[in-house]
This record gives C-alpha cells, structure tokens and sequence, in this order.
C-alpha cells in the first residue's frame, strides 16, 4: 500500500527520536488541530490515504498563519484517495495552526523538523486519530488549574493513564459505550501549587478520542515542546458595497410538529424566526387528518413564521415511504391543510427524507418522487395557496452520505438526475449537512 509507514506507524504519540535526520510525524489524524512553531524555515509534508468512504468525499485543510490570516489551503478531491503534499513554511515567532477539520475521511500524517514546537489539539467528543498500542503524549497543568481528562470509547482506545512526572501520581479513566453521542467519560486530575507536566498513556489502538478541559487542550510528544500559544492579534478588513447580491436568508429553527407549551412563547418570539423545517407522519396524520392545523397556524400566525419545509416520514422518523394508500392520504392531508392555511407565505414539500442515504437505490426513490409528485399537482389549489416542491432533501449534497457505497449516493448527483426529469415541477433544493 502507498504510504503504509505513514498510515500505520502512527508516530503521533510514539516517535523515535532523531527518526529521518531530525524530523518528527504525527500520523493518522482524522480531526483535530496541529500548533506548530518554527524557529526557523521547515517544509510541511502533508501526506494521506484512506480511512473510509473517501471516493466519495471531498478534503479541505487550512494553515492559518499566527496572526490567524490563511496562509494555504489544501483542497483534496474526492478522486485522490491517496497523495501528499510539501508546504514551505517560513519562520515565525508565533504558533501556525494546521487545521484538519472532521468528520474526516482520509487519516492524515504531517511531518516537520524537529526545531519546530508541535502540539496537538484533539476535538472534544468526536474522536481524533487512530493509534497504534503504546501511545503516549505529554501535556501540561498549570499551576492551581482544576483540569479535567475526559475520553469517549469508539471501540479503539478504551483506558486513559495520565501519570504526574514530578511525583509519578496515575489517575486512570477508562472508556465506556454510551447510548447517546454527547455523552461521554471524565476524571478530575489533583491540582498543585506548581505548574505540572503529564505524561498520558492511551490504552488500547484504533479510534481515540481523548481532550482536556479546565487547562489548555494541548499535547506534546516531547515534554520540551509543551508551551503556552503564541497568537499574536490579527486584522480583517472587510468593504462593504451598495450592490445588493440577493435576498437576506431568513432565520430558521427546527420547530417540533406539535403544539408548543405555553411555556415557550416567549423564547420563540425572542428568537423571531422567520422560517422552520418541520415532519409530517404520514401514519399520523392519515389517522388525524385536521392534527396539525392548529399548530401550522400558530407558528404562522402567532410567530410570523411565514417559509417553512416539511418533510414526510413515518412515526419515529421513518425515512423509507412508499407511494401507497397511507402515503397518498397522509399527503392529501397535509395539502388540505395547506389550502386551509392559505395567504402569505411559502410552504416547501420534501416527499422523503434523506432518501440518499435511506432508499435502497435511486430508481426506487425517483418512481416514488414521481408518484408523489403527480399526486400533489392533481391539486392545483395547494400551489395556489403556497405549497412548493422541494427535492431531494438528501444526506449532504456535493459529497456522499455516511453509509457503504456513498460515491454513487451524492446528493447532487440524485438531484441533477430529477431535475433533468422534473425540473419545471421542483422550486427547490434541499439536504441536510453532517459533522461539519
């Protein structure tokens, strides 16, 4: 495999010292940021190969500069499955920043001399790189700082050892499954009078996701490269023209289809949306035809919500429709509605959601869309009284959807493909954006 030093060494936290005259590496980065510190000239060599689903997903890294400017941006295609690429990087007295953005879908190595300072900044919650066993980095506490070592298990690493250099005080967390992906592990590292160098030892390999909180979210492979960032203040100028572009965006939130407590009135009119995406349960509303009038009318008429996107499902957010009986009556419902509602205002229609991501293949979503779609337009009052159609709501749009087989599921390319067919009938396009 090209590259299998740099994909499976994984020198991020294990390096031998004085390795390729000097250098040092960080291997296998999937989301995080890199602080770098040249004392003097050095060439980045930016490197990287797949981790999952890449063919389908396009890259962008960005070095910023000290003072926060952007210094290069790296655009990979989703083509480029493996490659690298050198950066000269000049010397500065403050801290470049390599951002490696997630969710990534290639592991990333970065190599750079060993003069320059490297510290690693891992995301929280999300998992940053993987790692072979024996991983170790250092970091620092500074002195009076209550820190917290937190960690969330994604069936790679699953213990944390963070051992005190000055006295060789352990504190150990180990990392377990949870339900929800917000949740996740932490420990309370001793405070001391002094500032205090760790030495972190990461249990297990695969996907790690390890972060600090309460100090300075910084990691070292080397204790004489932890240093507090070096960034100086920066500028943006921006000129503003009279020429108008287009139409300000409304404010939108996601509204829940149901009558709102009472409760929250307040914070709604606070917030002064203009427009809300909402679902509509076909099963439900098939049952309960007159269900949702009420709260459609309130969010309009009591909040000015006046642009709105809803998209069918079943109960629990069922993804997979058929143009069947319940489907066609939970729509002829919902245009009722809308007829009823009639006056001011634009409500977008989306037969399915994500059906990128959730339909076994596009012809079987383009034969429901189609039948969905001559459904709704054998009622012209709806377009009369506001109703658009919107298509197809995918799982992302230029890149493909988290799930096998992604280079033939992008959301644009469904889209292209409807609207070559239907596009005097579609006013819209819509798609959800993941782990941005």
């Amino acid at each position: 495999m090209l590259k299998a030093g740099l994909y499976t060494l994984l020198a991020l936290l294990s390096l031998a010292p004085g390795a390729q005259a000097g250098s040092m590496q960080w291997s296998s980065i999937r989301d995080g940021s890199l602080y770098l510190r040249a004392a003097q000239p050095d060439r980045l060599k930016i490197g990287w190969s797949p981790a999952w689903q890449s063919d389908a997903n396009r890259e962008q890294l960005y070095l910023l500069q000290p003072d926060g400017q952007l210094f290069k941006q790296l655009e990979i295609r989703a083509d480029q499955a493996y490659g690298e690429q050198d950066i000269e990087l000049p010397a500065a007295a403050g801290d470049y920043r390599l951002q490696i953005p997630g969710y990534s879908f290639r592991g990333f190595t970065v190599s750079h001399r060993g003069s320059t300072a490297a510290q690693f900044e891992p995301t929280k919650v999300h998992f940053s790189a993987e790692v072979h066993s024996g991983a170790e980095l250092y970091f620092r506490v500074a002195a009076g700082e209550q820190a917290i070592l937190a960690g969330k298990y994604y069936g790679g690493v699953s213990v944390l050892q963070a051992s005190r250099l000055s006295d060789g005080a352990k504190v150990r967390l180990e990392l377990k499954e949870h339900p929800a992906y917000g949740q996740f592990d932490q420990v309370a590292l001793p405070p001391a009078e002094q500032d205090q160098v760790w030495r972190l030892a990461l249990g297990g390999s695969g996907k790690a996701a390890f972060w600090l909180d309460g100090t300075a979210n910084l990691f070292a492979q080397e204790v004489q490269q932890l240093h507090p960032l070096d960034q100086p203040r920066g500028e943006a100028h921006l000129q503003l023209k009279a020429q108008i572009l287009g139409t300000t965006p409304h404010l939108g939130i996601a509204l829940p289809y149901a009558q709102p407590p009472q409760s929250t009135f307040g914070l709604l009119q606070a917030i002064g949306a203009r427009a809300a995406n909402f679902y509509s349960f076909v099963d439900v509303i098939e049952q309960e035809p007159e269900r949702e009038i009420g709260f459609r009318r309130l969010y309009r008429e009591r909040f000015g919500i006046d642009r709105d996107i809803t998209l069918l499902a079943g109960t629990g957010r069922r993804a997979v429709l058929a143009a069947d009986a319940q489907s066609f009556a939970g729509l002829d419902a919902w245009l009722a509605d809308s007829v009823r509602l009639a006056g001011n205002g634009l409500h977008y229609l989306a037969f399915a959601d994500e059906p990128n991501l959730n339909y076994p293949d596009y012809s079987s979503y383009a034969l429901y869309f189609e039948q969905m779609l001559a459904r709704a337009k054998a009622n012209p009052e709806a377009r009369a009284a506001g109703v658009r159609i919107a298509m197809p709501a995918s799982s992302r749009l230029l890149d493909g959807p988290f799930r096998v087989g992604a280079g033939q599921r992008r959301g644009i390319d469904w889209a292209r493909k409807l609207l070559e067919r239907h596009g005097q009938d579609i006013d819209a396009l819509a798609w959800h954006e993941w782990m941005v």
